[in-house]
């Protein structure tokens, strides 16, 4: 299938101006959920005025996370993310997770350069989202993004055991309850982040194809691109019974402590040459994306964060995997059902403007009789 662009770029600066111009107390969180933290050191609109302008976070120098706490004050909180997490025996088990919606293929998926990172955004009809894993209550999902390093022994936010991963995907979801992201950021159980961590194949994983091929077109800051379409549970592992739980932030300004920490043991595959591929996107700076993962928290009260279990019960996911594919096509089945209808609306309304038509033709024929 041919990749299709998104002009993304007028909006893109559309979104940077708001970036300087709107609250200090908004801004962080449109860069952390629209642009996903975008600006690297760079100079304000030549038409803003110097009490417009507001602090541009970057992942180095003297706009770097060491920083970030001096203009974002909850960046210096005591439950922030990421951090070191450990492999204690889990104490519980719990009720096992449900994702719905996350086998079924979205109408699009648009992959776009934010600037610090890429993110992918999926439409569909049902939106994805997960409960059950001791969640308390339903999350949808909202955008998911990564954060990988400039060589293959860095670029995981979260360790295990002291030890850093090549990439990490975060799948961010808000708490239905809520309504909307805007809505969750208010309270502290407001957004579930799912984290996955990355290990380096020998061979290419066959499901990044698409997103890999569309990075090539969205190297520069701001641009999109519309590519195959894939389901969400693409960047979930085979195996998701062992993980690890704790309540955190955003791992970007302004830091929210409003994050419910998930972070599944087990991994996904990427190869080196895919892995690549990422590290050929721009900052907005300009420089090559690297590194762009903020370094570990102070545990603070959160000691030893070891792993949790839920139960693995496979044949109630092979059932929730059959009842989402039914009932999306079930949706399917309706929408074309309805096209149907409104096919024979027009139809009848053509035919009718027809009869009309020749009646009229027949009055005029009659007078001049």
């Amino acid at each position: 299938m041919a990749l299709h662009f998104s002009d993304a770029s007028a909006d893109f600066k559309r979104r940077e101006r708001q970036v300087w111009c709107i609250s200090a107390a908004l801004v962080p969180w449109r860069r952390a959920f629209k642009l996903h933290g975008a600006t690297h050191e760079k100079a304000p609109p030549h038409d803003l005025s110097e009490e417009d302008v507001v602090f541009v976070w970057s992942y180095k120098g003297h706009t770097g996370p060491e920083h970030w706490a001096e203009h974002y004050p909850s960046c210096g909180g005591q439950s922030q993310s990421p951090i070191e997490l450990f492999n204690r025996p889990p104490m519980k088990e719990w009720n096992p997770f449900q994702f719905y919606y996350y086998y079924v293929t979205p109408t699009s998926v648009t992959v776009t350069n934010t600037g610090d990172s890429v993110m992918v955004t999926m439409d569909m009809p049902n939106r994805p989202y997960v409960l059950g894993g001791n969640l308390d209550g339903a999350y949808e999902f909202v955008q998911l993004h990564f954060h990988w390093g400039s060589n293959n022994t860095v670029g995981s936010e979260h360790t295990i055991q002291h030890n850093r991963y090549p990439c990490e995907v975060h799948l961010v979801h808000y708490k239905k309850i809520y309504n909307d992201t805007a809505t969750a950021i208010l309270y502290e159980d407001g957004l579930a982040v799912l984290g996955v961590m990355f290990t380096i194949s020998e061979e290419d994983n066959p499901a990044l194809a698409g997103l890999i091929t569309g990075l090539a077109s969205v190297t520069q800051p701001g641009q999109a691109i519309t590519i195959q379409p894939f389901p969400l549970s693409t960047f979930l592992p085979n195996k998701r019974k062992k993980f690890y739980r704790y309540q955190g932030s955003l791992t970007t300004p302004p830091c929210n402590e409003v994050v419910v920490w998930t972070v599944f043991k087990n991994k996904l595959k990427i190869s080196a040459t895919q892995l690549a591929a990422f590290r050929n996107l721009k900052f907005t700076n300009g420089h090559s994306m690297v590194d762009n993962y903020r370094p570990l928290q102070p545990l603070g009260t959160r000691q030893d964060v070891g792993l949790e279990q839920a139960k693995w019960e496979h044949e109630a996911h092979l059932e929730w995997m059959k009842l989402e594919l039914e009932m999306a096509k079930t949706e399917e089945a309706r929408e074309q059902e309805h096209a149907k209808i409104e096919q024979a609306k027009t139809e009848l309304a053509r035919e009718q403007a027809r009869i009309e038509k020749a009646r009229e033709q027949a009055r005029e024929q009659a007078k001049l009789e």
